[in-house]
């Protein structure tokens, strides 16, 4: 008789357990996840004209995030000019620089494409762009 209600309460545990496991999973499945910076940047150049696409890519074997050339996120076409863009947040926008700057094709691609990076900001008001010319 003991063995079965320790049985029944261990079975109740888990039950209890695995309920609280089900809340918690649906709790974190609701979290709204915002915009990120590139889609921002996306949906910009967009509105400004630009055929805009994104060559940022991810690689599963390395496990990393690799750019056009090693600097562009996005690449645009519109308005007389072709566009590299790269993307990040305010945060980061020194390291960025300082990656595009010692980068070795940067000049190339100078030589031919407008180049910018768009650092973005939250505000009480909403989302702001930073725009730095190359």
């Amino acid at each position: 008789m003991i063995f079965l209600y320790l049985y029944t309460m261990r079975e109740s545990f888990i039950v209890v357990w695995m309920v609280i496991g089900l809340l918690q999973l649906a709790k974190l499945s609701k979290k709204k996840k915002g915009i990120s910076p590139l889609q921002r940047s996306k949906k910009l150049l967009e509105e400004q004209g630009y055929l805009v696409a994104i060559v940022e890519r991810w690689n599963p074997w390395a496990k990393v995030r690799q750019d056009l050339f090693g600097i562009l996120d996005l690449l645009c076409v519109g308005n007389g000019v072709t566009l590299g863009v790269q993307v990040t947040t305010l945060g980061h926008k020194q390291e960025h620089i300082d990656k595009m700057m010692a980068h070795p094709n940067l000049q190339r691609i100078l030589d031919v494409w407008e180049v910018k990076l768009h650092s973005w900001r939250k505000l009480k008001d909403g989302w702001k762009v930073d725009i730095k010319d190359f």
